[in-house]
């Protein structure tokens, strides 16, 4: 949630950029607070990316405002919510972890989208609320799947792939 709030008063490139600061959070976390041995090549994919991270956003005064943090704050809260993932115990289906995580999600998004108020809903936009949980679940159960089945230092790299697609909806939108 507080990535969403973020997203609202940053630029999507800028928010998913400060986001894609998570592989380096995991991967200091894995290795720090688990005792997973991360290989140089992972300590040097994670350190390029970083190094691409702070191309992109650009740190500087003007533009790193207090949302960047909340941004962040939030980045740093995903990573914890990967380690908690490694640690759920082998027994519980991946789809459960997968499909609580989205019921979290939608009641919080549905608690505070009260405070927003509501305005007229047409079918397009119901349908957009309609195939958004199914594609947040199928999402949380690839990451939860990787998350629980790999090394999370090896895993988490792959989420800088997000900078592209944000890029690209950026453009769009």
């Amino acid at each position: 949630m507080l990535y969403l709030v973020s997203l609202f008063h940053l630029p999507i490139s800028s928010a998913t950029a400060i986001n894609m600061t998570s592989p380096l959070i995991i991967t200091v976390f894995a290795a720090v607070l688990i005792g997973e041995r991360v290989g140089l090549q992972s300590w040097l994919a994670t350190g390029v990316g970083f190094v691409g991270v702070l191309l992109i956003i650009q740190p500087q005064t003007e533009g790193f405002n207090g949302y960047a943090i909340v941004c962040l704050l939030g980045t740093v809260l995903l990573s914890v919510r990967d380690l908690v993932t490694r640690r759920v115990h082998v027994g519980i289906p991946s789809i459960l972890v997968a499909l609580s995580n989205t019921v979290a999600v939608t009641l919080l998004a549905g608690a505070l989208s009260l405070l927003q108020g509501w305005g007229p809903v047409g079918a397009f936009d119901l349908g957009l609320l309609a195939i958004a949980p199914v594609s947040l679940a199928i999402a949380y159960f690839l990451i939860v799947s990787s998350t629980r089945r790999g090394d999370l230092s090896l895993v988490a790299p792959f989420r800088y792939t997000g900078l592209l697609f944000a890029t690209i909806v950026g453009f769009v939108v």
